[in-house]
């Protein structure tokens, strides 16, 4: 339908006859597969739910560098594991909750299906870590150079320790739940949405809000709650795969790589460190993206021409799915993820390396792989988990100023940035659309200034649970 017959059509019925339209439908295998085109029965329902349990578990099961029946636990593939099992939970059980009104159920139903086939399988997982202790602590007898296995058998393992530690923390206790309900409401934002996200409505703009819109409507009359929570979901997401690849795989590889080999290798990974992080970071992030997206989304968009054989793409769908919108902001954003963490690490493996059951496991033969996964990685583990924590609400921050400029996640995708820049770029209407109907402004403000605010909370809690003497 073109624009002219749009506004025909509006002016002779007065309804505008794009309500109801979802104009970011992404077709092909990649909309199928995160959810949003295509339809499943309760079959697709079940088979989603149950491949990405059992995904999971056996990506916790190579993740697990101690353990003996991971056949990579002594590669640097214990870490796609750990990303593959988070994938597969990211994706296909949000796409299946998504999709739950196809075979007639609501979202909430949905979440109560979910609870036995995760917990079947997560159960089996935890056996088979018990049974795995109890095989280490009475049938088999490892040389015991890993502090981590070791305080487990004797007692309680580091990680249980801080735990415990951080339980006692009220204010950490309320900052991680906090963090956890955000990041559940965007994981979910499908089966919590009330409208479309793109869903516009001319009859209804500008409304405050009410029983059919929580949070009122925007200038063209879309759901403002609706575009809050997608906009959670955005932020949710680039965090994870930010910090999750250019901080724990990127930085934690270099940092224990850097640390452990020291010499020219430790030379070279510095040294592209510092000019990197010599660089104003927030500009060179801006100039990052505004250079790379329309060359990315030219190479995608030809590639899905190349695809499409003859009228059905299996990669159909990338551009408007919002998948280059994320791959954008996230290599704009990786130059400044890794660093931080790969220095912090680098000193912790400095310190440890010539430690005597580092020089002990040497002596028997232990490969490098299995002694920087095995042995030196479960003892920096705490600092991994500060240093990432810090990290999320800056790369938080960071995708909240592209999306705000414009070079971030493009509409009509959601984005916490884009609707504070669509609010206060209106030149001086924003003084009464602020006064009038300021949960449009306050609402996404709200929401990133929360998540930024508990992760800087978390942080420092965690800082105090795993190095006490700072405390």
């Amino acid at each position: 339908m073109s624009n002219q017959d749009v506004t025909t059509q509006f002016l002779r019925t007065g309804r505008d006859p794009t309500e109801g339209v979802d104009f970011a439908q992404p077709p092909g295998f990649i909309g199928e597969l995160i959810g949003t085109s295509g339809r499943i029965n309760r079959f697709g329902f079940f088979a989603r739910i149950l491949g990405a349990t059992v995904v999971f578990v056996l990506g916790l099961l190579f993740f697990d560098g101690s353990s003996s029946r991971s056949p990579l636990s002594s590669l640097p593939f214990v870490y796609l594991g750990f990303v593959v099992s988070l994938l597969s939970v990211s994706i296909a059980v949000s796409a299946a909750i998504r999709r739950t009104h196809d075979i007639g159920w609501n979202g909430a139903l949905g979440l109560l299906v979910l609870i036995p086939p995760i917990g079947f399988f997560f159960g089996l997982f935890l056996l088979s870590r018990r049974a795995e202790s109890m095989t280490n602590s009475y049938g088999r007898s490892p040389v015991g150079l890993n502090v981590g296995a070791a305080m487990s058998t004797i007692g309680i393992s580091p990680i249980t320790q801080a735990w415990q530690r951080l339980r006692r923390k009220k204010i950490a206790m309320a900052t991680l739940t906090i963090i956890l309900l955000i990041y559940a409401v965007g994981i979910l934002a499908k089966p919590l949405s009330t409208h479309s996200y793109s869903q516009t409505d001319l009859r209804h703009t500008q409304e405050g809000p009410s029983t059919g819109h929580v949070l009122g409507t925007d200038r063209i009359g879309r759901d403002i709650y609706t575009r809050v929570i997608w906009g959670v979901q955005t932020t949710v997401l680039l965090t994870i795969i930010t910090v999750g690849t250019g901080g724990i795989i990127l930085g934690v590889t270099l940092g224990m790589v850097a640390g452990y080999f020291g010499g020219k290798t430790d030379a070279v990974i510095m040294r592209v460190g510092e000019v990197v992080a010599a660089f104003p970071g927030i500009l060179l992030v801006i100039l990052i993206a505004a250079t790379l997206r329309p060359r990315i989304v030219g190479w995608t968009r030809e590639f899905e021409d190349w695809s499409n054989y003859p009228n059905w793409s299996p990669f159909g769908g990338l551009v408007e799915s919002g998948f280059v919108d994320y791959l954008v902001v996230t290599i704009a954003l990786l130059p400044f993820a890794w660093y931080g963490m790969m220095r912090l690490v680098r000193g912790q493996v400095l310190t440890i390396r010539n430690a005597d059951y580092i020089e002990a496991a040497r002596a028997v033969g232990v490969s490098t792989p299995r002694l920087l996964f095995s042995h030196i990685l479960p003892n920096i583990t705490g600092t991994i988990i500060v240093t990432a924590s810090a990290g999320m609400g800056a790369i938080a921050g960071s995708e909240l100023i592209l999306s705000f400029l414009g070079i971030g996640v493009q509409p009509p995708r959601p984005s916490l940035g884009f609707m504070i820049s669509d609010v206060s770029g209106r030149g001086t209407a924003v003084v009464s659309v602020i006064q009038q109907h300021p949960e449009q402004l306050l609402a996404p403000i709200a929401v990133i200034w929360l998540l930024i605010f508990t992760w800087s909370l978390l942080g420092d809690a965690l800082n105090d649970v795993f190095n006490p003497r700072t405390r």
